[in-house]
């Protein structure tokens, strides 16, 4: 659900700044270095992601999204059109309701 998940983001948003500056501080690796070792999981990276349930393309980003973020939503807009992202969701919806009705 919509909660669970804001927390869990709100988590994670404030543990990553907190593992990089750990592991700054006591091993000695460089902010740049935890950075790129952490940039897979990185929010800025994504920029958001789709919400679902509604017709056409929407995507959520942090309140608190910084000039990258919001670009790489933009980009993820724009792959979800171009992959026609929300007809291929409906059809794996439908064929999962379809094989879970009785023959």
């Amino acid at each position: 659900d919509g909660f669970t998940g804001n927390v869990v983001l709100k988590f994670y948003e404030a543990v990553l700044p907190m593992i990089g500056k750990m592991l700054h501080e006591s091993a000695g690796i460089s902010p740049d270095a935890v950075y790129q070792a952490l940039r897979s999981i990185n929010s800025d990276e994504h920029g958001g992601a789709p919400l679902l349930g509604v017709q056409g393309v929407s995507i959520i980003a942090h309140g608190n999204a910084n000039p990258q973020a919001i670009m790489n939503a933009v980009k993820a807009a724009v792959r979800s059109v171009e992959t026609n992202m929300n007809d291929l969701i409906g059809k794996r919806l439908a064929e999962s309701a379809a094989a879970r009705q009785p023959a």
